[in-house]
């Protein structure tokens, strides 16, 4: 084993077995209700949110209200959703851990499951669960931030988010800072802020710039032109409902009006007045109830016309379509996944996804680096010296039946580098995605088990054997290379 290479790991002298980050259920009496806050304010107007001086809660809020706003961060976060692996390393040497790894595995199985049915409801996330929240987080604070609750028996017991916007930042003296969090007003007695510096507290933030102390996500740009593109819609509903269609004109001939007076009302300037009105009302009122299947029956007091709009809104259209590409780039998507179909090529539609894809990566680096720090404590409490690391897998969009032929190019090349000696056998489990290596299963690192002048067969079987088939087929490799590079048709 090689030697040390780095201090010895010295573990927190005490956990917690109670949280201390405030959360929204923080701070409440046994049994004191929550109050419902999953109605959002759907008929606010767009430009109530300009005069807000919390960015952050502006988008939150418009992300439950703006169809453009949830479409971009819920994608977004459905994308950078790829999955989880683990692998787990010794301390120092840096070596495959097959012991820190099958640690970790037990934690996160204690989180996906609940093993004590004597406590009754458990109300902490999954794996897959706490991944998509932190994701959220990130795309809308621009951070993450967690704590690891601990049991009573030192273990942890469950990983609770917090807010990260919520986080206040301290100096510590020595050109560096701490957070902390505001007390929530629920709190009974207690003044001050609460102390996050704790080694069960976790922060990270994403692509933060150096002359800031506070991240804020990078979707807070876009809210300019969000409010840009959505007054613009507000204003354009507005006109369309005064001159949009058509408007029925009801023209009334003053003499035939006043000649159907009764005599002692033609002499009556009150009376007159009154009558006019009178007839003037039931017209009203008669125009106004109609409906479209209604037929209009009239005298020949009154004219019916009709007047529609004679081309004002003719610049509509391109105008619109100019602010939604401003408003998709704002927010790092594209119009093809906001659903705007402004044109363009496939071609444009493809760069624009894989460009996509790499903007929705930029949320998994602090959710991996949070969950890899708490399972890296959480391994060691059980007495493992290794370290975790949580990665995300590789975004695809594409199915997963086009991707078999891929997988068996990459499952050759781990099998010959197993055969070949150059990784262990834990590490060629892990690189398969197949978790810990089974105590059963036969060692083969090194042991030249692997044939490598035969070539390996790439192709999705049957895809090929039609007409219909060989157009969808995907452009997979059909050989691996090296020895066996050979073009199979």
């Amino acid at each position: 084993m090689a030697a040390q290479t780095s201090p010895p790991v010295v573990l927190p002298r005490k956990v917690r077995s109670s949280q201390t980050s405030q959360t929204k259920t923080s701070g409440k009496k046994r049994g004191e209700q929550f109050r419902k806050d999953n109605q959002p304010a759907l008929n606010q107007a767009i430009r109530d949110y300009r005069n807000s001086l919390d960015e952050t809660q502006t988008l939150r809020d418009l992300y439950e209200t703006d169809g453009l706003v949830s479409t971009a961060v819920t994608s977004m976060v459905r994308i950078a959703s790829s999955g989880i692996s683990l692998a787990a390393f010794t301390t120092g040497s840096n070596e495959f851990s097959r012991e820190g790894l099958m640690v970790a595995e037990s934690v996160i199985s204690s989180l996906d499951t609940l093993w004590d049915y004597s406590k009754g409801y458990s109300d902490k996330l999954s794996l897959n669960a706490l991944s998509e929240t932190l994701l959220l987080e990130a795309a809308l604070t621009g951070g993450v931030a967690i704590e690891g609750v601990m049991g009573t028996d030192r273990f942890l017991d469950r990983i609770v988010p917090f807010d990260y916007s919520t986080v206040i930042w301290k100096s510590d003296g020595k050109g560096s800072r701490k957070p902390y969090q505001k007390r929530s007003a629920s709190s009974q007695g207690k003044t001050g802020d609460i102390s996050l510096d704790l080694p069960t507290i976790w922060i990270a933030e994403c692509a933060k710039p150096t002359d800031r102390i506070y991240s804020v996500s990078y979707m807070v740009s876009s809210l300019k032109r969000l409010f840009h593109y959505d007054e613009f819609i507000e204003d354009m509903r507005r006109v369309i409902r005064q001159n949009g269609a058509p408007r029925l004109l009801v023209k009334l001939d003053t003499q035939k009006v006043l000649q159907s007076a009764p005599a002692g009302v033609k002499n009556d300037p009150d009376k007159l007045k009154k009558h006019f009105d009178s007839v003037l009302n039931a017209v009203e009122q008669r125009v106004k109830n109609l409906s479209p299947e209604d037929s209009l029956v009239y005298y020949d007091t009154t004219e019916v016309d009709s007047v529609a709009s004679a081309g004002e809104k003719k610049d509509y259209k391109d105008m619109l379509d100019a602010l939604s590409g401003l408003a998709a780039s704002a927010m790092k998507s594209n119009p093809s996944i906001l659903g705007l179909r402004l044109g363009g090529s496939q071609n444009t539609s493809s760069t624009e996804s894989m460009l996509f894809t790499h903007i929705a990566k930029m949320l998994q680096g602090p959710v991996e680096q949070v969950l890899s720090r708490a399972l890296t404590l959480a391994v060691r409490l059980y007495g493992i010296d290794a370290y975790v690391k949580v990665n995300y897998k590789p975004i695809d969009l594409r199915p997963e039946m086009e991707l078999e032929g891929h997988k068996a190019i990459q499952q050759r090349r781990v099998m010959e580098l197993l055969s070949t000696g150059r990784i262990t056998d834990d590490e060629a489990q892990q690189m398969l995605g197949l978790g810990s290596l089974p105590d059963t299963a036969p060692r083969l690192s090194g042991t030249f088990f692997l044939d490598m002048s035969q070539p390996v067969d790439a192709t999705i079987p049957g895809l090929r054997d039609n007409t219909n088939g060989r157009q969808l087929a995907p452009d997979t490799p059909a050989s691996s290379g090296g020895k066996d590079n050979q073009r199979k048709s």
